[in-house]
Parts: structure tokens; C-alpha cells; sequence
């Protein structure tokens, strides 16, 4: 069976390549650096959250890279909370997907497609420097969407987890 059918991978594929391309603009309602967020909706499918971390550094004058992270539980806080300290020393932003658990790969794709297509559109993201992260489940999430990108050229590398 194949990671990926070609449908999926163009439509997650044109997600990422379509992307709005306008830096997210910082508003008082919008996320603030350095503070971990927990349910982030997405613009267009509010049925859709990730969790989010800003460096406190966070300018969207320049390009930030994003590490992806996935969680067999949905529990975007927790997939990201390990790499927070991290991410504010190194300057990346942290996504960690609400909707994205152990099941049909359907519902992760749909949740997969609403949180990249939001978060290129809303923040100043290095396109070139994209990560997907994950445990257990949210490994095999993280491997099956890092593979096709590294394929496709859209990703830079995937981490997973054993546990």
C-alpha cells in the first residue's frame, strides 16, 4: 500500500504550494510569542485546532521554519511541549495538530490540509524548512506526510518516536 495516494499527496502538496503568502500580522486577538497555545482554530474549518508556539522572538519580517508535531491522542500541547524549550533557544514555531489521532487516515489528512494551509497563511514561514515530528501514532503520521514532502521536495526531515 502506498504512503500516500497520488490524490492525497497533491492535495496536501498544493496546500503547502498554495498558500497564502502574505506574513501573518501581529493584532491583539492574534497568538502571542512565547506563550504556548492550546486551541488555535483554523481560519477557514474552525472545526479544525492546532496548538501553537511563537518564539518569543517571533517577527514576521523574516521566515521562521516550523516543526509539524503529532500526537496518536490528538493532543497537540502535549506533542509539542517537549520541544518548546528548544524551539525559543532556535527560533522555530511549533504546530501541533488537535485533530490528528490513531484512525483512518481520512481524518488526518483532512486535519493535515487545514492546519498547513492555515498556518502558511497566517504566520512567516520558512518554506524551505519544514519539519513533522511525532509518537507512537503521531510517528507514523509524522513519517507518512515527512516521506511524501521529502519526496515532493516540501518537507526537510521527519523525527519519530518509539513509544
Amino acid at each position: 500500500m502506498p504512503f500516500l495516494s497520488k490524490w492525497s499527496l497533491r492535495l496536501i502538496l498544493a496546500c503547502i504550494g498554495c498558500a497564502g503568502l502574505t506574513p501573518f500580522q501581529v493584532t491583539a486577538a492574534d497568538p502571542a510569542a512565547g506563550q504556548l497555545l492550546e486551541g488555535v482554530p483554523c481560519t477557514a474549518d474552525a472545526s479544525q485546532s492546532y496548538a501553537l508556539y511563537l518564539p518569543s522572538s517571533y517577527d514576521p519580517a523574516r521566515t521562521w521554519p516550523v516543526l509539524y508535531c503529532f500526537d496518536p491522542r490528538a493532543r497537540g500541547a502535549r506533542a509539542i511541549g517537549c520541544f518548546q524549550e528548544g524551539a525559543e533557544k532556535f527560533g522555530y514555531i511549533l504546530v501541533g495538530l488537535n485533530n490528528s489521532r490513531n484512525g483512518p487516515w481520512e481524518a488526518n489528512r483532512s486535519a493535515i490540509e487545514a492546519v498547513l494551509r492555515d498556518t502558511h497563511s497566517r504566520f512567516s514561514i520558512n518554506r524551505a524548512r519544514l519539519y513533522t515530528a511525532g509518537m507512537s501514532g503521531g510517528a507514523r503520521v509524522a513519517t507518512r506526510l515527512g516521506l511524501a514532502g521529502l519526496t515532493a521536495g516540501n518537507f526537510s526531515g521527519y523525527w519519530m518516536g518509539i513509544g
